[in-house]
């Protein structure tokens, strides 16, 4: 017979490979996760977004075409995923104004330091980024679903801009810059297609992009005669 004490004592380990079994579960399943999307965002890479299939995907990341749907839904959603953790670093859902690298950003005490921080940002962001984003502006011609993400990219892109542009005149309000027009130059500097003219374009290197885009984001804070 087992008594009460002995019970507590058998049901402790029982608990613990309970927690042990959820959280290694928790850990594949991200694990997956993580997979499914590099195998995504390195298929639509190299082959362009309309000729991968669901089926490519769930080949190269070694799991279920089932898998891959229940975890995603839909190739667009893949396609938005991918995006996404490029542009954020990773799959957690924080918003990228609240990560270290745009809060970095962010804290600089003069409208130029925050300009020379945010153009450091987008050349190092931007490598990665910029192939996944060009893949899905290119598919958007064909696909109305990519045309709204792409779309809302750019919202989101210029919502960004507008923040980082209030910042800025926050810092340095005597500059008499329109924060509009702020704004609109800080939306062009961090396109992908700008970073796609000027460095696979036309050859330049990324310590040069930074270069020109400290310089472009400098001038925009001096207001037009």
């Amino acid at each position: 017979m087992i008594d009460g004490r002995q019970g507590l004592r058998s049901s402790r380990p029982s608990a613990e490979r309970r927690r042990y079994d959820t959280s290694g579960r928790r850990a594949q399943s991200l694990a997956n996760r993580e997979r499914i999307l590099r195998c995504a965002r390195d298929l639509f890479v190299e082959r362009g977004y309309a000729p991968v299939s669901v089926a490519d995907i769930a080949q190269a990341a070694g799991v279920s075409v089932p898998t891959v749907f229940a975890r995603f839904g839909s190739k667009v959603s893949l396609l938005k995923n991918a995006v996404d953790v490029a542009i954020a670093g990773d799959s957690e859902p924080v918003p990228l104004a609240r990560r270290p690298a745009m809060l970095h950003v962010r804290a600089g005490a003069t409208a130029e330091e925050i300009a020379d921080r945010f153009a450091h940002l987008i050349a190092t962001m931007a490598p990665q980024v910029v192939p996944i984003a060009t893949v899905a502006y290119a598919a958007a011609d064909s696909d109305r679903e990519i045309a709204g993400l792409v779309a809302e990219l750019d919202r989101q892109r210029y919502a960004g801009a507008g923040a980082l542009a209030s910042v800025m005149l926050e810092r340095s309000p005597a500059l008499g810059v329109d924060p509009v027009e702020l704004a609109d130059q800080i939306w062009l500097v961090n396109a992908p297609s700008t970073w796609g003219l000027l460095v696979n374009g036309r050859g330049w290197s990324p310590q040069r992009f930074e270069d020109w885009a400290r310089r472009t984001l400098r001038a925009a804070l001096r207001p037009l005669a």
